[in-house]
C-alpha cells in the first residue's frame, strides 16, 4: 500500500468532517472496574459532542460517577474513522442546553431533547484519534484538543 504523507493530510479537518458526517457514535464510560459501552445520537459543536440520553441508563450513571469518556465514531468500516478521550458532564446552563437542543433538533430530530425523562450531557474532547485508509496506509494521527490542565 501507498503511503499518505503527513503534510498532505490535515488531520484536524479530517477529524471534523467525521463528526459533522455522522450522527451515531460509541460513548465508553467505567463505575469502578466495569466499563460499558453505549450507541447514541450526537450533535457537535466543534469538537463538543451533545448527547441526549434517558435518565435512566448506565451511561449516564457511569458518567455521573467517572466523568472521563472516550468515544467513536465510524462508517461502520474499519477505513475513515475517529476515536477520542475527553469528560462528559450534565449541561446546567440555560443557554447553553438551548443552543444544544438546536444543534441536535438540527441533526437528530428524534434526541427527545427536553424531554423531562431524558438528560443532555456535553462531552468535551482531549484528544483525538484519526484514522485513514481510504487512499493507502495512513498512520493514526493524534489531534490534541484539550489539556488536562484546561479540563472544566
Amino acid at each position: 500500500m501507498a503511503s499518505n504523507s503527513a503534510a498532505a493530510w490535515d488531520a484536524r479537518s479530517a477529524a471534523l468532517d467525521i463528526l459533522r458526517g455522522n450522527r451515531v457514535a460509541v460513548v465508553a464510560t467505567a463505575a469502578g472496574s466495569q466499563p460499558w459501552a453505549s450507541s447514541v445520537y450526537y450533535a457537535e459543536d466543534g469538537f463538543v459532542l451533545y448527547v441526549n440520553t434517558p435518565n435512566s441508563t448506565t451511561m449516564l450513571r457511569n458518567l455521573r460517577e467517572n466523568p472521563r469518556v472516550s468515544y467513536a465514531i465510524d462508517e461502520r468500516k474499519p477505513t475513515f474513522f475517529l476515536q477520542a478521550i475527553g469528560r462528559a458532564s450534565v449541561v446546567g446552563d440555560a443557554d447553553e442546553f438551548e443552543r444544544a437542543r438546536a444543534l441536535l433538533a438540527a441533526k437528530v430530530p428524534e434526541a427527545h431533547v427536553g424531554h423531562p425523562s431524558y438528560t443532555l450531557v456535553k462531552i468535551v474532547s482531549e484528544v483525538v484519534y484519526v484514522s485513514d485508509f481510504r487512499q493507502g496506509y495512513r498512520p493514526r494521527a493524534e489531534v490534541v484538543i484539550q489539556s488536562p490542565s484546561e479540563e472544566e
